[in-house]
């Protein structure tokens, strides 16, 4: 069971970098939270203790996540293809 819970938490952090880099207009939003809350279920079925230690992980996990991808994007050929630069301009 806990190895279960293990990989649907996995299976939710994969999707929350897809959501960052794909536009599904929040499908992949959805089954993030849909794997991430399997997860939590099944880690305080096994215990309390391990489902808020699920619970605490996540907490610094997925913005930890969400922070790289997004500074990992602009250095992805399509990453540069789909951000905007800035006006050059010229020095006086």
């Amino acid at each position: 069971m806990l190895a279960l819970a293990v990989i649907l938490l996995l299976i939710g952090l994969a999707f929350v970098v897809a959501e960052v880099f794909f536009v599904s207009m929040g499908l992949l939003s959805l089954l993030a939270g849909a794997c991430i809350l399997g997860a939590d279920i099944l880690a305080f079925e096994h215990s309390p203790l391990m489902g808020w230690v699920f619970i605490g992980a996540e907490v610094v996990l997925i913005p930890a996540i969400v922070v790289l991808a997004f500074r990992i994007l602009p250095k992805l050929p399509f990453g540069r293809r789909m951000l905007l630069t800035g006006p050059v301009t010229e020095p006086k």
